[in-house]
């Protein structure tokens, strides 16, 4: 016995009215009323009550099934009319639309049990829109007087009728050919023509394959008393592969022309790969007479026959072969046909089809044994469904069986959602025993077989994910809370969905997660992906997503995350939800890119003009961007000349024969500036006395972060000498003695007990330094590095102030000189201005005054000051640029200045703020930056839902990027700010509690920047 689970998932609700309605997928007639039929002759009529109004929304194969259990009344007075020879027939035949169908057709005789089952099948293809499917019968002969189908029989299980129409198989192949098929052989399996089915699947599939073929052996010497016996069996081949479970088997008495109806089914789970189903039948030892099936029979209504392969969407099945027989026990007792209980789970109020087919035997092996009156029986069956009893799912068996028999019953049933309980029971009716169902030949048995499909319900897949993520340009950022979840939350739901993710800017990485197929993309680094799997399979790949932008990009990226139902029958459009996730990803300074020439090569005493050297900045791509950038140029033994100076500011120099110059300016003016660079060494200059280069420094302002960064290159100059006059200089002029240098400390530091470092650093490698302290003393107390007393490129000191002061005193300097015949090198005040440099560094424990922050940058009146051991003396002020401000003294680490106007002149907008107290020794510099003030100008919406999270946009003037930027609703409760431009900012609403749900809350929205809270016009209504 099999125990069959079958479930489908619900069609696109987009596509139906009413939302959440369940649709339809199966019809069903099932009539307890009985129906007669005694006349006319050959005329087809509607059997009464069985009609089904079919109504598709789109177009679907429906599988098409009826299951009657007649009865006959035979005339006892001599027949009237007709051959004494023709026996009585009753047809039945589907009709859809007006149109019979032979495929559909069936048929029983009078020599049939007094009570039997027609059955019957048709797949059919209909296109949308309503639909008429009826069944219809026929009677044929005289010795009938009636066919009667009624369930008022005994106590009312004996079977009634049902005609079901289902459109919810996930896909079916199939063949109902109109051919006629004959057995002559014997002894021999051969395939039945035309009854086999091939096809191929793309994933794992839970797959029925069932069959059904009515047969009937040749009237050949036609004698009603016989002794001879016709035996027949059916069984499906799979793949090469014969089930003995799908084997049927019928006997017939020599004199008898009934119809026999071999029925099998199976039910298997199928991996990705071609498949092929064919039906075999076999003629056994002893028959006499030749086998057919033939549906053009009769006036074409007779034997319609089908195999069938249908795809269930989530099946389990259980199967027992050997049931125990129906023991002798009190007549009318209803018992469990073995293990056939079924539990199933409904998530919501739904339709289900239950049906049953119970092959029953009164014979251990009919093929052998005999049968006598002794075994006239009867048996009923019926299914109960939470322990109601249904008479539409009864059948009814007779003793007049020489073989199987299939008691079986076909019919829709709504339930309500959840647990539910089917049991097949059947009954001995006369207390006699039926034997067990057992195999019958080498390759044929029987079992029951109990089938449940569950009519679809509405799936409503939604994309739960947060609106806005943040991360930093060329960094991997983890997007947590992307979720598939269902309108029904309260449904335990877990079908197969389809996700489609992509992203503009970057790619996306998925957490390697079994059960889940890639259609596009494999999880790792792709920017889109589209992958199936069960909603529990989906939810655990998208618990981790790691998105990362394209290199050095930055700015708004959209993911794009929607989730397809693929549990459509086909009938109907799928349900599709998307939801769009803002990835905001700010920028990090990079490096900015420097592009020089080759060496460059040119004559002594000459002007050379470089060309190819440009800046360039990854983050200056985007129109968000606009950085500022300070140039250094040196050369080390001449003069440069910049290309232009429009639009530049220059710090140091005048872009005019500069040894060093430095200037600022956006990418476009920097560049420009940089077109054309014209060199000119100094007079008698070449590349034997020492080498030569342009050093160029590019320092990067990031105002969207206030970061800096800078990159260097050089671009390398060889001087070719000429023959000069010879002169002849004495060795001394190549050594200079330097006066040293005078070093004070501050306040904190006097006495010379401070800790003090100092490195000394000649810039070419042909000029060396050495220091001539006054004693030995102070050489002993001063760590010096190198240690050695010799001439050297630089020199690192480290000790007290005053040692350090004491070691440079004095100090030498000395050229080596390069000859090339008498040639001779350059004078020391043309080429050697700045080639010594001092670096000083004063200990931790005793530091200097020094600047870390200055807040807030855009310029208010005051701004504050922050540090390190700032002077607590009534002297001490601000210098902006060339302007004063008096410092007010808060603490060692604080200060307050007032903020002076900005000159009008003063184009970049920057200025150098320092501290001083005489005008002579200043902190350390730091870049303040005047702008207009921030004005919030709308908010965009202006109202949303008292529950929050709605994104919305504060339009404005002046913003700027500020890592505590934050939006403040009704001057109480704060949110994040996400900034977009220096004209949009966005901000995530609040949860705002309402004193009633009908009221409309309006409050006031600012925007904190550096501290500063700057107002929206107008109010923010929550409703």
């Amino acid at each position: 016995m099999a125990i069959f689970v079958r479930r489908a998932c619900r069609p696109a609700q987009s596509t139906i009215s009413g939302g959440n309605r369940h649709p339809k997928l199966m019809w069903c007639a099932s009539p307890l009323t009985p129906a007669y039929l005694s006349a006319p002759n050959n005329v087809w009529l509607d059997v009464p009550d069985t009609r089904a109004a079919v109504d598709l929304p789109n177009e679907a194969v429906v599988l098409i099934s009826y299951d009657l259990s007649v009865s006959r009344i035979k005339e006892t007075r001599e027949r009237i009319g007709g051959s004494q020879a023709e026996e009585d027939e009753l047809g039945f035949r589907v009709v859809v639309d007006g149109s019979p169908y032979r495929e559909s057709a069936t048929s029983v005789g009078e020599r049939e049990p007094l009570v039997t089952t027609a059955s019957g099948y048709l797949v059919l293809e209909l296109p949308s829109g309503a639909h008429d499917v009826r069944l219809q019968w026929r009677k044929r002969g005289y010795g009938v007087s009636m066919w009667v189908i009624s369930s008022e029989l005994l106590d009312g299980f004996v079977g009634g009728r049902n005609l079901v129409v289902s459109a919810q198989q996930r896909f079916i192949w199939h063949t109902q050919p109109l051919t006629s098929a004959s057995l002559i052989t014997i002894d021999a399996w051969e395939p039945v023509i035309d009854m086999a089915v091939h096809f191929r699947l793309s994933e794992t599939a839970s797959v029925r394959i069932f069959y059904h073929l009515p047969v009937r052996p040749e009237l050949i010497n036609f004698d009603r008393v016989s002794t001879a016996q016709d035996t027949i069996e059916a069984v499906l081949e799979i793949n090469g592969l014969r089930y003995r479970e799908t084997g049927s088997y019928g006997v017939l008495e020599g004199g008898s022309k009934s119809t026999i109806n071999l029925q099998g089914s199976i039910i298997m789970t199928l991996q990705p790969g071609d498949y092929s189903a064919i039906l075999f039948w076999k003629r056994l030892p002893g028959s006499t007479r030749p086998w057919y099936s033939s549906p053009s029979a009769l006036d074409g209504f007779a034997m319609g026959r089908v195999l069938a392969a249908v795809g269930e969407r989530d099946a389990n099945s259980i199967s027992v072969y050997n049931l125990n027989q129906l023991r002798k026990g009190a007549t009318g007792e209803w018992s469990d046909v073995g293990d056939s209980i079924l539990q199933f789970n409904l998530p919501t109020a739904t339709q289900v089809t239950l049906s049953y087919n119970l092959p029953v035997a009164q014979s251990d092996n009919p093929q052998f044994s005999s049968w006598s009156d002794e075994f006239w029986n009867r048996i009923q069956t019926r299914l109960v469904v939470d322990g109601v009893a249904y008479r539409h799912l009864s059948s009814y068996v007779d003793g007049n069986v020489r073989g199987i028999k299939n008691a079986k019953a076909n019919m829709v049933v709504p339930l309500p959602g959840g647990t539910h309980t089917a049991r097949l029971q059947w009954k001995n009716v006369d207390g006699n025993k039926w034997t067990r169902v057992s195999f019958i030949t080498d390759h044929a048995s029987s079992y029951a077989s109990v089938f449940l499909s569950v009519n679809a319900w509405n799936n409503d897949p939604k994309v739960l994910a947060p609106k806005v993520v943040s991360g930093l340009e060329d960094e991997s950022l983890d997007i947590a809370g992307v979720s598939i979840g269902d309108s029904q939350s309260s449904m335990d739901l877990n079908y197969v969905v389809t996700i489609r993710m992509s992203v503009q800017h970057g790619v996306l990485t998925l957490k390697p997660t079994p059960g889940i197929t890639f259609s596009s993309g494999n999880g790792i680094r792709n920017e889109y992906l589209l992958f199936s799997g069960t909603l529990s399979s989906v939810n655990s790949i998208l618990s981790r997503i790691t998105y990362r932008s394209y290199l050095n990009w930055y700015g708004n990226d959209t993911l794009r995350v929607a989730v397809t139902d693929q549990s459509s029958t086909g009938y109907s459009p799928t349900v599709s939800h998307e939801e769009s996730v803002m990835v905001n990803i700010n920028s990090v300074n990079d490096e900015p890119q420097i592009v020089v020439p080759t060496t460059q090569i040119m004559l002594e005493d000459e002007e050379i003009s470089i060309f190819g050297v440009s800046v360039d900045d990854v983050d200056v791509r985007y129109a968000i961007n606009d950085a500022t950038f300070e140039v250094e140029m040196f050369a080390i033994s001449g003069v440069l000349t910049l290309a232009s100076t429009t639009d530049l500011v220059i710090l140091e120099g005048d872009g005019y024969l500069d040894q060093f110059v430095r200037f600022r300016g956006n990418l476009y003016e920097v560049n420009t500036a940089l077109f054309e660079i014209r060199y000119k060494p100094n007079r008698d200059f070449n590349t034997d006395q020492h080498w030569e280069q342009i050093g160029i420094r590019i320092i990067d302002y990031n105002r969207r972060d206030g970061t800096i960064s800078e990159a260097r290159r050089s671009i390398p100059i060889e001087i070719q000498s000429e023959d000069d006059p010879v002169v002849i200089i004495p060795s001394e002029m190549f050594t200079m003695k330097l006066s040293g240098y005078k070093i004070e400390t501050s306040s904190n530091a006097a006495g010379g007990t401070g800790r003090l470092y100092a490195r000394l650093q000649t810039m070419t490698v042909f000029g060396k330094i050495q220091l001539l302290p006054e004693s030995d003393d102070v050489v002993n107390r001063v760590t010096k590095l190198p240690a050695s007393s010799e001439p050297s490129t630089s020199f690192e000191l480290s000790g007290s102030s005053a040692d350090v002061k004491a070691m440079m005193k004095s100090i030498s300097y000395q050229r080596s000189p390069s000859f090339v015949g008498l040639s001779y090198m350059s004078d020391f005040s043309q080429a050697e201005e700045s080639v010594v440099l001092l670096a000083l560094q004063h200990n931790k424990s005793e530091p200097g005054c020094t600047l870390s922050s200055v807040s807030p940058t855009p310029g208010g009146t005051k701004v504050a000051i922050r540090g390190d051991n700032f002077p607590n003396v009534a002297d001490l002020v601000c210098l902006f640029g060339g302007k004063t401000s008096n410092a007010l003294f808060l603490s060692a680490s604080t200060l307050e200045c007032q903020v002076p106007s900005m000159d009008d002149d003063l184009t970049s907008r920057q200025v150098e703020l320092r501290l001083t107290t005489n005008y002579q020794e200043f902190s350390r510099s730091f870049t303040f930056t005047y702008t207009d003030p921030p004005i919030v100008l709308s908010v965009s919406p202006n109202y949303g839902s008292e529950t929050g999270g709605q994104v919305i946009e504060i339009i404005g003037e002046h913003f700027f990027s500020d890592t505590m930027m934050a939006c403040v609703f009704n001057d109480t409760q704060s949110t994040v700010a996400t900034f977009q431009a220096s004209t949009k900012i966005l901000c995530e609403t609040p949860r705002m509690q309402l004193a009633e749900p009908s009221l409309m809350v309006e409050v006031g929205v600012a925007v904190t920047l550096d501290g500063y809270r700057y107002q929206a016009p107008g109010m923010y209504r929550f409703f």
